[in-house]
C-alpha cells in the first residue's frame, strides 16, 4: 500500500472550513450574551461555556482564521489570481467590473455600519434589545456592578442591611458554614448557585426583617450617598419596589404623582431620560414620599 503525501493545500482548506465554523457559534455567543456585570450575575452560560469563556475563544479563533486564511491565499495565489485576472488571446485583463463592485460593496458595508444606515443598524439595534431583555429579567441586575466580588461583609456596608442577619439567612436556606468575609460569589460556587441566588436569599431576610420593622425613613443625602453610582438607574419599576419592600403601584403612584406615566418593566433611568430627570431624582421621588425633584 503507497502512503500518499501530505497534502497542504487540502490541510489549509478544511482547516479554514473548521475554524469558520466554530466561528459562526463563538459570533453568536458574544453577540446574545449579556453585558459583564448581569453574565457573572446570573452566571449566564452558553452550550455550558460562560461569558469569559466564549470571549475568549472568539479572539483565539478569530486570529487563528487570519491567520489561517492568510496561508490559504497563499498556497492557493493561482487559482485566486484567475478570479481577478483573465487572460483572452495571450492578454492578461483585470477584471475590472468584479474588482469595482467588490470594492463598493466593502465600502459600503463598512460605511453603512459607522453610519448607522438601515440595514446595517438593525444589528446593533437587535443586539441592545437583547441587552435590554436580559436587564428587565427578575433578579439579573446587581445590586451594584460586580457585587458577586463583594463579601457579604462588603455588601452590606454599601447597601445598608445586616451583614450578620444575612449570614443567618444564608446558613438557615442550607448555604453552608458562611460567614460575613465570603465573597458572594465564593458562596454561590460553593453551593452550585448563582450569585443572583445567593443574593435573593439575603434580600428575602431583610424583607421579612424590614416587614416587622418601622419603614425605614430616607433623607435625600443619605439617599445620595448610599445608592449614588451604585446604577440605580439600571433598575425596573417592579424591581425597585421589589429590593425597597414596596409595590409596583406605590411606586407608579408616586411616578405619577411628578407625571411620569411608568410601567412594571420601565428602568428609572429610561423614565428619567424622557422627563428630563437624573435617575437619582426618580429614586428620591420613589423612597422619599412627598419629594419632588427641582422643578417639579
Amino acid at each position: 500500500m503507497v502512503r500518499s503525501a501530505f497534502h497542504w493545500r487540502s490541510f489549509v482548506s478544511l482547516l479554514t472550513t473548521t475554524t469558520f465554523l466554530v466561528m459562526i457559534f463563538t459570533s453568536l455567543a458574544v453577540y446574545i450574551d449579556p453585558v459583564g456585570r448581569i453574565a457573572f450575575w446570573i452566571d449566564w452560560r452558553f452550550l455550558g461555556l460562560d461569558k469569559e469563556a466564549w470571549g475568549g475563544l472568539h479572539t483565539v479563533i478569530g486570529y487563528a482564521f487570519l491567520l489561517i486564511g492568510f496561508v490559504h491565499v497563499v498556497l492557493n495565489w493561482k487559482p485566486l489570481k484567475a478570479y481577478i485576472v483573465e487572460h483572452a488571446h495571450g492578454l492578461a485583463v483585470v477584471r475590472l467590473r468584479e474588482a469595482i463592485a467588490a470594492t463598493v460593496a466593502t465600502i459600503i458595508v463598512v460605511a453603512g455600519t459607522i453610519g448607522g444606515w438601515p440595514p446595517f443598524s438593525y444589528v446593533d439595534w437587535l443586539g441592545s434589545q437583547l441587552e435590554e431583555r436580559w436587564a428587565a429579567m427578575p433578579g439579573a441586575e446587581p445590586p451594584v456592578p460586580h457585587a458577586e466580588t463583594l463579601t457579604v461583609e462588603a455588601l452590606a456596608r454599601l447597601l445598608g442591611f445586616n451583614g450578620a442577619r444575612a449570614v443567618e439567612s444564608l446558613k438557615a436556606a442550607g448555604l453552608g458554614d458562611v460567614s460575613q468575609k465570603d465573597a458572594l460569589g465564593r458562596i454561590a460556587v460553593a453551593n452550585d448557585r448563582t450569585p443572583a441566588e445567593v443574593y435573593a436569599v439575603i434580600s428575602a431576610g431583610e424583607r421579612a426583617a424590614q416587614a416587622q420593622a418601622p419603614a425605614k425613613v430616607w433623607s435625600a443625602a443619605e439617599l445620595d450617598t448610599r445608592y449614588g453610582g451604585t446604577g440605580i438607574g439600571r433598575r425596573s419599576v417592579v424591581q425597585l419596589a421589589e429590593e425597597f419592600g414596596l409595590t409596583p403601584a406605590v411606586v407608579q403612584q408616586r411616578l405619577a404623582g411628578i407625571g411620569i406615566a411608568a410601567r412594571g418593566e420601565d428602568r428609572l433611568k429610561d423614565l428619567g431620560d424622557k422627563a428630563g430627570l437624573d435617575a437619582m431624582e426618580l429614586f428620591k421621588t420613589v423612597l422619599i414620599e412627598g419629594y419632588r425633584p427641582p422643578g417639579k
